[in-house]
This record gives structure tokens, sequence and C-alpha cells, in this order.
């Protein structure tokens, strides 16, 4: 079904392609030589085949229906595993609150992750303080996030006797978000699933010691049931 629904505009995509390298390899020729055209028209072709492949990798939970949390998941794997340093908890449920799909620790700092999967055209942007998915408000999805990793956070720091902070972070499959790819709004960081492995590693937000690290780890695990994690 995912293939169909992608194939669907195939013969257009690749027509496009060849005009977008035809004119490459046509400007190339008449400014300088037929080699550097030809190098043009390659070099053009290819970043129109990178822009779609991106393009249909960032909807593939949208076309296809699959589980947001499960990509995330994948995600996270490839980018946090144990010997980055970090530990993920899937599926944990803050006593009161919504679900949080997962839960990263790293010597860097504590997110609650939630994951939602928009269209290609849904625009995200922020507007007086409030978060917009298309033409329409979304309080709620901030609200509901944020306040559930504030909840965590008080327990675990009433738990460890210190202060510590979980900063709550949407991850968007699909959907447009600003230039950089992430925004923020009423607490709340929205991440473009591609890049949320490379984002949690370049945003620390404090820096925990392993021990520490470790602590958190099965405090956590004491305080909250856990479906998993690795």
């Amino acid at each position: 079904m995912e293939d169909a629904f992608w194939d669907a505009g195939r013969k257009q995509r690749l027509r496009v392609r060849g005009a977008i390298a035809g004119a490459g390899l046509v400007i190339g020729t008449l400014v300088w030589d037929f080699r550097v055209g030809l190098v043009l028209g390659v070099l053009a072709g290819l970043a129109d085949l990178g822009y779609h492949w991106s393009g249909r990798y960032r909807s593939r939970v949208w076309r296809t229906g699959t589980q947001g949390p499960q990509e995330t998941t994948k995600i996270l794997r490839r980018n946090l595993r144990r010997r980055r340093g970090y530990t993920v908890l899937h599926r944990v449920k803050v006593p009161g609150h919504p679900q949080i799909d997962h839960i990263v620790i790293g010597r860097n700092g504590i997110w609650t992750l939630q994951s939602r999967a928009y269209a290609l055209d849904t625009t995200l942007a922020a507007y007086g303080g409030k978060l917009f998915i298309g033409e329409r408000t979304a309080p709620q999805l901030t609200a509901e996030l944020r306040t559930a990793s504030e909840a965590f956070a008080e327990m675990l720091s009433d738990k460890l006797g210190h202060q510590v902070q979980a900063d709550p972070v949407i991850v968007v499959h699909g959907g447009e978000l600003p230039r950089g790819g992430t925004l923020t709004v009423d607490g709340v960081t929205l991440v473009r699933a591609m890049t949320l492995g490379r984002w949690i590693r370049r945003h620390p937000e404090t820096d925990f010691t392993p021990a520490e690290v470790q602590e958190i780890i099965r405090t956590t695990a004491r305080l909250l049931p856990l479906a998993s994690h690795w």
C-alpha cells in the first residue's frame, strides 16, 4: 500500500527530475563547456532525488498508518544506543497523566518524548505563544506533555533529594517545521524525527556523572510502571 501510494506520482517526478537535470546540462554547457554541463546536470538530478527521498521518509508514518512511537523507537535505537551512554524507557505512565511514549536518560539530560505524525504539507508554527497545526491551535498537545514531564521531574527530584529537570519533546514525523527543524512553544520543543538523535546529543541540559545516571534510571524504574527499556 505504501509503494502504491507513493508510486502514483512517480512518472511526474521523473519528468520533473529529467527537466531539472536537462536544465543543469544546458546552463553548464552554455556558460562553461559540455563536461561542466554534464556534471551540473547529474548534480541537479541527484539533488531532486534527495529532496523527494527525504519527503518520502518524513511522510512514511503518516502515509502507512505506522505507529509514531514505533518509528521513534527505531530512530532512538540507531542514534542513542547504550554505547553512547543513553537509556531509553518506553511507554511510561505517570500517575494522573497520559502515557509518555519514551523517556531518554543520559549524562547530558533527561527528555520525555511524545510522537506525532502529520501530512508533509501540514505547517507547525508558533504565534502569540501558542502552537498552531495548520490553521488550528493545539494547546492540549503541549500542555499534556509538559504537565506530565513536570510531574515526573517532581517525583524524581523528591526521591533523589535534589532537583532534576525533564525536558518535554514532541517528535514530529512529516509536517513542516520552521527552518532548522525545531520549534519551542509553551515549554515544549518540537523536533523533526530525522534529526532527533543528533538534537539530543547536541543540546545538553546538564552534566550527570555515570553514577547519577544509574541512580536516576533505578529510581525511575521504582517510581513508574515501565513497559520496557534498553
